[in-house]
C-alpha cells in the first residue's frame, strides 16, 4: 500500500513537472499569447482535467516557475553565503552576486523574451523583481561592511537596494533581447554590472 502511494505521488510530481516544462517550451516557441491550455495538454497527451489538477490556469505556470526560482535562490543564499568563514563584506557581496547570476543561468528559460511577455501579461514582473534578490542578505552584508570599515558609514540601504534592483532588471532585459548571445557572455556582463555597484558602498579616499 505504502509503495503504491509513493509511486502515485512520484507520478503526480512527474506529470506536474512535464506540464510545466512543455508549457515553457511552447511559450518559448510561440510566445505567451500563442499558447493555450489545450495545446499544452495535447503535447503532453493528457486531458484538461489532469492539467487543472495541478494548475488553475496558464498563468499558474508563470507564477509556479517564478516561485520555484525564488525559493531555490533563497535556499542557495542561505546555504552558500559563507558568513562564518568570510569576514570581508566585499567578498560576501561578490559571492552574493555570483550566486544570483548563476541562478539566472540555471533558469535561463525564465529570461527569454516570450517568458518575459508572460510575466508582463500576468502582472508578475514587478512583484518578482522585488522578491528575487533577498533584501535581508544585502542589509546584513552592508552592516558587516560598515563594522569592518570597508563601506561608508552613511550608506543609504534603501537607495542601494533600488539601484541593485534596477541594475538587475537591466541585466535580465538584456538577456531577453539577446537570446542568441551565449550564456558565458551573459554571465560575465551581469557579474560586471551588478559587481560595479560595490563602488557605491566603498569609502571615499
Amino acid at each position: 500500500m505504502a509503495k503504491g502511494m509513493e509511486r502515485r505521488a512520484l507520478k503526480a510530481q512527474e506529470t506536474k513537472r512535464r506540464l510545466m516544462e512543455k508549457a515553457v517550451e511552447l511559450i518559448g516557441q510561440r510566445g505567451y499569447s500563442g499558447v493555450s491550455v489545450n495545446q499544452i495538454c495535447a503535447e503532453c497527451g493528457v486531458s484538461k482535467g489532469t492539467y487543472y489538477v495541478y494548475y488553475n490556469s496558464k498563468e499558474d505556470i508563470v507564477y509556479y516557475l517564478a516561485s520555484e526560482f525564488n525559493e531555490t535562490l533563497y535556499q542557495r543564499l542561505n546555504e552558500e553565503l559563507d558568513y562564518d568563514s568570510i569576514h570581508s563584506a566585499r567578498e560576501l557581496y561578490r559571492q552574493y552576486v555570483e550566486i544570483y547570476v548563476d541562478q539566472v543561468i540555471r533558469y535561463g528559460r525564465m529570461f527569454s523574451r516570450a517568458y518575459q511577455e508572460g510575466m508582463l501579461r500576468t502582472g508578475i514582473t514587478q512583484e518578482h523583481s522585488r522578491s528575487d534578490l533577498p533584501e535581508e542578505h544585502v542589509s546584513r552584508i552592508i552592516d558587516l561592511g560598515i563594522r569592518t570599515g570597508e563601506f561608508r558609514p552613511d550608506v543609504d540601504k534603501a537607495a542601494f537596494w533600488e539601484q541593485l534592483t534596477i541594475t538587475k532588471l537591466g541585466a535580465n532585459y538584456a538577456w531577453s533581447i539577446e537570446e542568441s548571445v551565449d550564456a558565458e557572455h551573459q554571465r560575465e556582463r551581469a557579474l560586471r554590472w551588478l559587481g560595479s555597484l560595490e563602488l557605491f558602498l566603498l569609502k571615499r579616499e
